[in-house]
């Protein structure tokens, strides 16, 4: 299966977090917890020669199960089906707070400004006549 390619940061996070996925679910530590449930899951059987024989079954199966599931762990795909990826509405919330952020900022600018305009006229009104100050405010 294909995707889009989506580029978007929480996209990122998640194609990251499906990659280290994959790689825990390759290491050895990993393939030894499965095997340790499965031949758990065996020895509740109770009867010696089957729970023998599903063991080694577990054991042969453990790593192509491995191997199966990593190479199905194709991150874009992944997160496209987990809809963290290719998704129009996440998209829009991720615009609206970049867009958010900008008004916020454009809005903290302009108070600077204004504060700056106010201390720069207030300075200048010290200095100046009351009637001076006004014709500059007016001009």
């Amino acid at each position: 299966m294909e995707v889009p390619e989506d580029n978007d940061s929480v996209c990122g996070i998640c194609k990251d977090m499906v990659k280290q996925a994959r790689d825990q679910l390759e290491s050895n530590q990993t393939q030894q917890d499965l095997k340790d449930v499965f031949e758990g899951s065996c020895k509740l059987i109770h009867i010696k020669p089957i729970v023998d024989e599903c063991i080694k079954i577990v054991d042969q199966f453990i790593p192509e199960l491995v191997e199966t599931l990593a190479s199905q762990m194709n991150p874009s795909v992944v997160c496209s089906v987990a809809g963290l990826c290719n998704n129009a509405h996440i998209d829009k919330l991720l615009t609206e707070y970049q867009t958010s952020i900008k008004v916020r900022t454009i809005l903290i600018l302009f108070c600077y400004l204004i504060i700056l305009f106010v201390l720069l006229y207030h300075l200048k009104w010290i200095k100046t006549s009351k009637l001076d100050f006004i014709t500059i405010l007016i001009e």
